[in-house]
């Protein structure tokens, strides 16, 4: 009995030990009202001047066939009159995150994400609506490929 609780406890250490340290964590920190500074694992892997302070959300994550990792975060300004702000996309290659693209998001509905493995492209829809002429709904789509946001306004 000894030499099978000991078996299990062989293999189960390991990988503990491997989910524990595949999880990481994020903050973000504001210094003087403007500047911003995001940090994965307490490294600062991202910055930008902003008018107010914000948090951020993990809305999307994927796994590629290569084992490149994506995160798409949100910002969570304090008083935000959206749903939610701008999408900052990040890609996580060999335990390193690096900051990659911003989409630009404000809108009365939630993205909707998807990620395409074959073209290795996160595509971004959603809508806004317009002022002018005013209450118009406007769709909106964004595609994330190479490192780079492209934007697609008023597709069908």
């Amino acid at each position: 009995m000894k030499k099978i609780i000991f078996t299990i406890l062989l293999f189960i250490i390991p990988l503990s030990i491997h989910a524990e340290t595949s999880l990481f964590s994020i903050h973000s920190q504001c210094l003087n009202n403007s500047d911003v500074s995001v940090y994965i694992n307490n490294k600062k892997v991202y910055g930008f001047e902003e008018e107010y302070y914000l948090s951020l959300s993990l809305i999307f994550y994927v796994v590629d066939d290569t084992g490149r990792q994506y995160y798409v975060f949100q910002d969570n300004p304090e008083g935000n009159a959206c749903d939610g702000a701008d999408l900052r996309i990040f890609e996580r290659i060999n335990n390193k995150f690096t900051y990659m693209d911003t989409i630009g998001w404000c809108g009365p509905g939630y993205p909707e994400i998807s990620f395409n493995n074959n073209t290795k492209e996160i595509t971004v829809k959603g809508q806004a609506v317009s002022r002018y002429p005013e209450g118009v709904i406007i769709p909106l789509l964004y595609v994330y490929k190479n490192g780079k946001v492209t934007t697609i306004k008023g597709y069908d």
